[in-house]
This record gives C-alpha cells, structure tokens and sequence, in this order.
C-alpha cells in the first residue's frame, strides 16, 4: 500500500517538477510560437481564415486566446508552460483508467502507475519545450473520448456516449489528422456494444457536428472554413507523414540490431537452456545511452529519434497485436487497445515530428499485457527496463527544442520582453531579439511584418501584424503564391528578413516548407538596412 501511494504521489508531482525543472530554459519563436502568436491575433478581435492565415482547425486557437486573457503578461511565457505538462498528465491518467481493467490488470505484479509514470516521461521528454501545441490538444480531447468509450462497457449510460463522441470531435477540431481514431470509434462501439448502441452513437455524433457545421453555415463561413482546413493535404503527404516513416525506420540498421540481437538470444535459451532473453530489453536503454553520449559529444543538441526506436517499437508491436487478433480470434479482447493504439498513430501523423511519443503510454500497456499472456516470463526485468528507458529518455530535456543545452543558457529573455520574464536562452537568440526591439525604435511595428517565421514577432511586443500571415511557408497559406505576394505589398511598408533564415525554413522553390513571399522580397529589393539578424527591406 505505502509503495502504490508513493507511486501516486510521484506521478502527481511530475507536471509540476518538471515546470520547476525545466520551464524556464529555451526560447524558440518559430514552431513554438504559431500557436501563441495566432492566438493572439484571435484576442485582438481578428477571425482566422478570414483575418489571418491558418491551414487547421481552430480549437487550439481558441485555447490561446483563453490563455492569453487568462494569464497575466508579466512572465506569461513562463507560466502558460504548465498548460501542456498537464495535457499530456491527464491524457495519460484517463489511459491507463481506461485500459486497467482489461489490460494492466492482467499483468502480474505491476500498478497502473508503473505504467503511468514512464508514459508521462515519455510525453513530456518529447516536448521539450512544453509548447502551446495542436497534437497535444488533439491528444488530450481524444484520450478524454476514449476514456468515456471504455466507461460505456461497465456503466451504460447514454451520457459516456455523448461525451465521448463530443471529445473525440474536438480533437478533431484540434488536428485533422485526428478524424482516423474518431471513425474508428464508431466502428468500435458497432463491434463491441451492438447495433442499437451504435445508432445512439451515430446521433450524437450527428448532433455535434450539426450544432458545429450548422454554427458555421449560419455565420457564412462554412466553405471558407472547409476550403482552409482541407487544401494542404495530398494522398501523397498522407502516406509520406503516417506510413512511410514506419516502414522505412523498421528496415533500418537500427532494427535489423534491435531483433538479431534479441532473436539469437531467444534461440540461446530456447535450445540451450541459457536463460538469458531478458537481457534483450535492455538492448533498448543501451542505445539510448550510446545516442546520448554521442550526443553530447559531436552534436548541439539531443536527439533520441535519432536511433528510429520510437518508430520501430510501434511498428512491430502493431504487427504483432494484429496478428494476436487475427490468428487467435481475439478481435473482441484486443479492440479497446486497438483503438488506443490508433490515436497513438494519429499523433504521428505530422508534416515534422513523425512520431506517437506524444502519446506512448498505450503502446507500452500494450507491450506488457502481450508480451504477458504470450510468456509469462521476465515481466518485471521488462517493466524495469522500460521505466530505466523512460529516465533515460529525460535526459532530452536538457536540450529544449532548437536550442542549446540548458547549461549554456545563461540570457535572461525578460531584459527584453516582459513577457518572457525567467525565460533563458542562449547569446545568439538574445542577441537576435536585442536587435529586432532595436529596430522597433526605427520603424513603426504596426506596419511592418517578420519572415520569414517569427510567429510571435507582435505578440511580445503588444501590436497587431499587418500581414496576413505570421509562419510564412507556403504549406501554411490558404492562399497561392501570387496572393501571399499582392497582399504583402498591399498591407505592408517594411519587412524585417530574418537572415538566419535563409535556406531554413526559405529553401528551394516547390519544397514543401518553402516561403515564396521571403524569396520575393530577398530578390526583388534592396535592402534599407543590414543588421546581423535582420534585414530591413522597404516594400512600399
């Protein structure tokens, strides 16, 4: 009892240690300030699809913008981090309530905790930077839709239903990616609790999107909005962000180490007695080791998806999860985890991070209970090298995103913005950002715009960006190229070049993350002004 309270107590103090660890270092402002910065275009009266630029449902904006009216300005950066480390905590505790019956149970001599913990380490090592992210929103609306489904099989009540189809809708609304496990969902609640159950499902489902599709009718902005949230994605990018990167880690090196060494040492017990097959589950934390090192050694940062091991575990783990059900008839016992594992999957698809570590804690029950009923054997030694897997994999929070390691972060981000009060970065973001308040002092910031992504250029100085568009890459504009250029030469006087950029995200003409409007003015003007972060160009 002490030591299962003792797990609880460590599982319910992780978001908040972590925040107290970690919260204050990095600062990155492109990836992990679209979110924040559109938001704050929302809180300052503008609508997007209309006002402004955005290729995605809009739930995670309107989480910003409460946020951002909730939070006080005064080291807002810092205290909105705690947003997303309680996300991913709830997404994970409502995972394993709703797989602990069926699932952990059946798994001797563990707690849901020993799953928990690891899972909560997993997600939020992957982080980072404990940004204001879509994925997560998707995750923490789905996983809450997914626990009212699993409820529905013990207590019957109409209202799990509604509930469930409602969450699992807004995370729809959250990333479109996030519709695969919400059609599933009706499939599941068809298979397992019968026709008449899933037509109340169906009219829920109905209502929901009635209420939210008729809203939208009613406003008139219904096929904008379509048109905006559907435009980007080809067949072609849907195999390339949620298949293709499985396939190609689990041919890799990496695997092809991973197994033999695990398949020669399942032979040496199987036909010499030599029990030795738990050593296998160790392979993984060693790599991870070897990784980090090297790591620390060669490179700026760390990168455990270096090793492939977050895309390779997943992929053979399905294989076999499929084949268990298929071979031994176990479509019925093996759905609920199925339909877990396939918002693991949604979470991978991304046009950047391809990978379900945002959302792994499903996976890992789902290797326990398996590997469980299949041997028997060494689940402690497996349980243990997954927790030592997880620890290790916290050693990525000493690398937040796009910046340096958290000891070589020693700029204090709040002599230049009030917002980023206790936020450390490194000498060159400090620098870059010293500079562009610089320039503020030169040039009116109402209008002028950054690019060719600096996302929170306006908001951390409090003004409103002229332009229509603050992640200027072309895969982020509802618009064509052509637009994106008239419109900047319509509402725009002075456009401040990141040169840093130049290359990343601007890149080559027709790549998926290239910014033609940044080509356009880098080439058809000269520049007023040349500063070591940032050209100044005069467009009108």
């Amino acid at each position: 009892m002490i030591q299962r309270n003792l797990k609880l107590y460590v599982f319910l103090s992780l978001p908040f240690l972590l925040w107290g660890a970690f919260g204050r270092f990095g600062f990155e402002d492109a990836d992990t300030g679209f979110i924040l910065g559109m938001g704050w275009r929302m809180a300052n009266g503008e609508f997007p699809y209309i006002d402004f630029s955005y290729v995605r449902p809009f739930m995670s904006l309107i989480h910003a913008v409460l946020i951002i009216e909730v939070f006080p300005d005064y080291a807002q950066l810092l205290t909105i981090k705690i947003i997303p480390l309680l996300q991913l905590f709830f997404s994970v505790w409502l995972t394993v309530q709703a797989l602990e019956k069926k699932y952990i149970s059946k798994i001797g001599h563990i707690s849901k905790y020993d799953v928990a913990i690891p899972g909560y380490l997993i997600a939020s090592a992957s982080l980072s930077y404990y940004m204001l992210w879509h994925t997560i929103d998707g995750i923490f609306y789905q996983s809450i839709g997914l626990y009212f489904i699993s409820k529905f099989d013990y207590l019957r009540k109409d209202r799990f239903l509604f509930f469930s189809s409602l969450f699992l809708f807004l995370g729809v609304l959250s990333k479109q990616n996030f519709l695969a496990t919400f059609i599933l969902s009706f499939l599941f609640v068809g298979f397992i609790y019968g026709w008449k159950v899933l037509l109340k499902y169906i009219l829920f489902g109905v209502v929901v999107q009635a209420i939210f599709y008729g809203g939208l009718y009613l406003s008139g902005y219904l096929w904008l909005y379509l048109d905006s949230v559907s435009s980007k994605t080809k067949l072609l990018d849907i195999f390339n962000s949620s298949i293709y990167p499985y396939i190609k880690s689990a041919s890799s090196q990496e695997a092809g180490i991973l197994f033999g060494i695990s398949i020669f040492l399942f032979l040496l017990e199987r036909k010499r007695g030599i029990k030795k097959f738990y050593i296998s589950f160790y392979i993984i934390p060693v790599i991870m080791l070897f990784s980090f090192v090297q790591d620390l050694i060669l490179n700026d940062s760390i990168n455990f998806r270096s090793t492939k091991l977050d895309l390779i575990i997943p992929f053979y783990l399905m294989i076999y999860v499929i084949y268990n059900t298929v071979t031994k008839n176990q479509t019925k016992k093996n759905a609920l985890i199925l339909l877990f594992l396939s918002l693991s999957w949604a979470t991978s698809v991304s046009w950047g991070a391809n990978s379900p570590l945002l959302y792994f804690t499903p996976l890992l029950v789902a290797c326990l209970y398996f590997y469980h009923v299949s041997s028997g054997m060494y689940t402690k030694q497996l349980v243990f090298a997954i927790q030592l897997s997880a620890v290790i994999f916290m050693l990525h929070m000493l690398s937040p995103y796009r910046d340096a390691y958290i000891w070589k972060l020693n700029y204090d981000m709040g002599d230049i913005y009030s917002k980023a009060s206790f936020i450390k970065t490194d000498f060159d973001t400090y620098e870059k950002h010293k500079e562009y308040v610089g320039l503020l002092n030169k040039y009116d910031v109402e209008k002028l715009t950054v690019l060719p992504s600096m996302p929170l250029s306006h908001y951390l100085v409090n003004s409103n960006n002229p332009y229509f568009i603050d992640w200027a890459m072309d895969t982020e504009s509802t618009l064509n190229p052509d637009m994106m250029v008239k419109k900047l030469n319509e509402n725009v006087e002075y456009v401040f070049i990141e040169t840093r950029s130049i290359g990343n995200p601007i890149g080559e003409s027709g790549e998926k993350f290239y910014s033609t409007v940044s080509d356009y003015v880098v080439n058809q003007y000269n520049p007023v002004e040349r500063g070591q972060y940032f050209d100044v160009y005069k467009i009108r």
